[in-house]
């Protein structure tokens, strides 16, 4: 891999690392001007990935809540504990997934 490859490869990880930065401070602020529990009901979080990923149609958006459901091993009608979705480990697999769909897009 050449120097430039691996200067974009870091430019896309930091990118990235910033989108999710981000995400988190667009939820943390939802529940801070809803509640005090770090909770969020599923439409609540649907409608800040909606706000967040403007340019993502629902479907994208309904598949994202059904994986954090999925991650957070908790019922469809449960609130989601949002913060537990941005754990070290977690956000390290978000980061992996992200850099390999952008890898597969640009090697297209």
């Amino acid at each position: 891999m050449n120097a430039n490859a691996l200067q974009a490869d870091e430019e896309r990880y930091h990118s990235h690392l910033q989108t999710i930065e981000r995400l988190a401070s667009a939820l943390k602020t939802a529940v801070d001007q809803k509640n005090a529990s770090g909770t969020l009901l599923q439409e609540e979080f649907a409608a800040v990935l909606m706000r967040f990923f403007s340019l993502k149609h629902s479907e994208s958006v309904e598949r994202l809540v059904q994986a954090a459901v999925t991650e957070l091993n908790v019922s469809s009608d449960d609130p989601l504990l949002y913060g537990n979705l941005f754990t070290e480990v977690r956000c390290a697999v978000i980061l992996f997934v992200l850099l390999s769909a952008t890898a597969l897009t640009t090697a297209a």
